[in-house]
């Protein structure tokens, strides 16, 4: 997970550390190894498994947005190499993460959430 900067919708918070937007004639894939790259360093080959599709429908910066998010998981032994969209990153084992969803869940972001209940909801039970 990668706490945003200050500067980023959920400033300070941890989210999934690879994320953005599809340009025009961009597929999916493309655009998740173009932001992979760009926010986590990644190069070459390693694995991806799409987990699902869904509309997050939100309020942010003034504005209401729906967002379409397209879910993969991304398997790699490479080290994370962060950009400017993050201050820093750290590793989140399953019961860390569904511990501090239940006892601290204001260290993740809006995004986060909704990914969670979303596609790993399992997360979010005992």
């Amino acid at each position: 997970m990668v706490k945003q900067s200050k500067d980023r919708q959920d400033a300070g918070q941890y989210v999934s550390p690879v994320g953005g937007h599809v340009t025009s004639g961009e597929m999916d894939i493309e655009a998740l190894k173009r932001e992979a790259n760009e926010e986590l360093g990644l190069t070459g080959d390693y694995r991806i498994e799409l987990i699902g599709k869904k509309i997050f429908n939100r309020f942010i910066i003034g504005r209401h947005e729906n967002h379409l998010f397209v879910v993969y998981k991304i398997y790699s032994d490479q080290k994370p190499i962060i950009n400017e969209e993050s201050e820093s990153y750290k590793y989140f084992t399953e019961g860390e993460i569904k511990k501090e969803l239940k006892e601290n869940p204001k260290i993740f972001g809006e995004a986060f959430h909704f990914v969670v209940k979303a596609f790993f909801p399992n997360l979010l039970s005992d």
